[in-house]
């Protein structure tokens, strides 16, 4: 991991403790903009242990598909997922008046979604080794989703910065924007 990128994501933990100055460490411009979407290659380790173990627990099912297709399946569908929901805020930030805090909050969630998923990684680790049914494998995902979940929000509320009504009415509809993608993937492509 390079130097910028570090920089990025100890921004992005700022932004989340609500450090509303650490957004100034971002780059907002076009380069930046795009050039965050390298957090989803920093997250893939993340994301492939969490694919790995959804396909564990998907080829179990009958009529399973293919273990390597479950894997790519699981891959697509978290990928839509994080870039469907912020397509759709890009076509509505500028009609509800958000359109200045379109490339601070796409930047902002990319470079967040980093710690965010490595936040979450125990939880993956614990369903590749932990049976299925095992209360402490649940309750370690539960925990933790509900950590990742108000960090979110709190970088969600701070990116946005039109007070926290407003920000989390940004960070509910992404949040349902990101659940209704992955149902959609899911059943297209029958995982």
């Amino acid at each position: 991991m390079n130097e910028k990128t570090v920089h990025f994501i100890r921004a992005a933990i700022a932004v989340m403790t609500g450090r509303r100055e650490a957004l100034s460490a971002f780059d907002v411009s076009a380069d930046g903009f795009w050039g965050s979407f390298q957090a989803i290659v920093v997250s893939l380790p993340a994301l492939a242990i969490g694919w790995y173990g959804a396909a564990l627990r998907g080829a179990a099912e009958p009529e399973a598909m293919a273990f390597d297709r479950l894997i790519a399946a699981y891959a697509a569908t978290d990928l839509a997922a994080w870039i469907a929901p912020l397509a759709l805020f890009g076509l509505a930030s500028k009609p509800l008046g958000l359109g200045d805090r379109f490339a601070p909050y796409v930047v902002a969630t990319n470079w967040g979604s980093v710690p965010i998923l490595w936040l979450m990684l125990p939880g993956a680790i614990a369903d590749v080794f932990l049976p299925p049914d095992n209360p402490f494998s649940a309750l370690l995902s539960f925990a933790l989703f509900g950590l990742a979940l108000a960090l979110t929000w709190r970088l969600t509320e701070t990116a946005i910065g039109k007070g926290p009504a407003i920000g989390t009415a940004v960070f509910v509809a992404m949040f349902t924007a990101g659940l209704l993608t992955l149902a959609g993937m899911q059943a297209l492509l029958g995982v």
